[in-house]
């Protein structure tokens, strides 16, 4: 059996050939530079929260804003990286304190329920 190769096109020379040449910073592709330069995805999908950069799909050049640095990028990382660490620490600390405040609640409202049963002559 021969096995044939078929040409998978590219997905952003389907982009382009569809009038989406340009590209923002979190990879979404637009038709436009001030479209692409106003992404609400970078929001979420940007490690720095905000769209840096348009990039023309056909030649690569960056045609609004400017591209961060290697430098920039991993300090935007290990700042991200911090961010969520100091989150975690904070929702363990306050479940921790939740859980410890419960088991006092408990415990009073126990105390109340003894005293309660004591007056009755129980």
């Amino acid at each position: 059996m021969i096995a044939a190769a078929t040409p998978v096109p590219s997905y952003i020379t389907d982009s382009i050939a569809e009038g989406f040449f340009f590209e923002c910073s979190c990879g979404e592709q637009y038709n436009s530079v001030a479209a692409a330069a106003s992404c609400r995805k970078c929001r979420s999908y940007c490690v720095f929260g905000w769209c840096t950069h348009v990039t023309d799909l056909r030649n690569g050049e960056v045609v609004w804003g400017e591209k961060p640095s290697q430098e920039e990028y991993d300090a935007a990382y290990a700042q991200e990286s911090a961010d969520m660490l100091a989150e975690d620490i904070r929702e363990e600390y306050w479940a921790d304190l939740d859980e410890k405040e419960a088991v006092q609640v408990e415990e009073e409202e126990w105390e109340v329920y003894e005293t309660k049963a004591e007056e009755a002559g129980y």
